[in-house]
């Protein structure tokens, strides 16, 4: 049975490491990217991209660490956003819906521009109107042609529908599967291929054991599951 990497989770203290790793040992997760808590999304930036910061630095071979920085903080978010990123951090995290933005919105440009010079993934929460729907990702991915950016949770729960859809659109769009319908993502294997699915927990919004039962459970060829459970993050977290 191949190892696992997930592309998102939870990291809300630094107290939380201990059952993160314990969580990943369990459930055969070679590797996780982690993002910081609601607040620290949404305003608190700097606190959550510290912690961030120490605990990867920590357990390099275990955690990737993604930053928050809000994009209405102007330069100081742009600098929040850099400061972290040369600090071992390796994504960023978009979470508009908190943020107060369209992910559409050209705010963000500036911010994926750092992402392009440093080669770093952008992770944006998805599936909440009106701020953050898969369509309105579609446009910023298409402006941002040479950025990778993760769709995250395919739309759930309100724009599903609209996910493989979307990345048609935007060849550099990867949609991650957390919350998702299992025939939703099978779906989204036979129009995108396997190839442009990533696997994510959200743990521990969600629960990380049923996350990665349901994609074994999926009815698609053995390779695709090893594709989307492991071999294309490899690509994306080396």
């Amino acid at each position: 049975m191949s190892k696992i990497i997930d592309v998102h989770c939870h990291l809300n203290a630094r107290r939380d490491v201990r059952a993160l790793l314990r969580r990943m040992d369990e459930l055969d997760i070679e590797k996780a990217a982690v993002c910081a808590g609601k607040a620290a999304i949404a305003y608190d930036n700097r606190r959550g991209n510290r912690m961030l910061a120490g605990v990867v630095k920590e357990h390099p071979d275990r955690l990737a660490g993604f930053a928050s920085a809000t994009p209405w903080s102007g330069q100081r978010g742009l600098t929040e956003l850099r400061r972290s990123l040369d600090a071992g951090l390796r994504g960023f995290k978009v979470h508009s819906h908190l943020q107060g933005f369209r992910l559409s919105d050209e705010i963000l440009d500036p911010f994926v521009e750092i992402c392009r010079e440093y080669a770093c993934p952008v992770y944006c929460h998805t599936g909440t109107p009106v701020t953050a729907m898969p369509f309105q990702l579609a446009c910023l991915a298409g402006r941002h042609p040479e950025v990778l950016f993760i769709e995250g949770h395919m739309g759930w729960s309100d724009f599903w529908y609209d996910a493989a859809e979307a990345a048609r659109l935007a060849p550099n769009l990867y949609l991650e599967t957390s919350h998702m319908f299992g025939g939703t993502i099978e779906a989204a294997v036979r129009s995108l291929g396997a190839g442009r699915i990533l696997f994510g927990t959200n743990a521990p919004v969600s629960h990380a054991g049923t996350e990665v039962s349901k994609i074994r459970r999926l009815q698609i060829p053995d390779r695709d599951i090893r594709a989307i459970l492991c071999e294309n993050a490899r690509k994306l977290l080396p």
